[in-house]
């Protein structure tokens, strides 16, 4: 179902009549979510700086962590690779 916001800020949901034949997004074509640093870094329960200085020393890549930037140099993570690093960490 889709959302719009409305001037208070409140979500409500769009009518099924206008919707009618648009495509909705499936899990299989959504485009993967990027978190900032600071949510990466909850997620994982680590500081700003320890997960600056994991990558800086190359070991965030041992945990199947990549960074990626945007083109204003800004760090992202991929959501599904904290959350697959959590789990390997979780079963061992």
């Amino acid at each position: 179902m889709l959302y719009t916001t409305t001037r208070t800020g409140m979500e409500s949901p769009v009518p099924a009549s206008l919707t009618k034949g648009i495509p909705m997004p499936t899990n299989e074509s959504q485009e993967p979510v990027f978190l900032r640093i600071g949510a990466a870094a909850r997620l994982l329960g680590v500081s700003i700086s320890t997960l600056r200085r994991l990558e800086k020393n190359g070991r965030l890549g041992e945990y199947g962590v990549r960074v990626y930037y945007t083109p204003t140099r800004r760090r992202r993570y991929k959501k599904s690779e904290i959350l697959e690093a959590l789990e390997r960490s979780a079963q061992t």
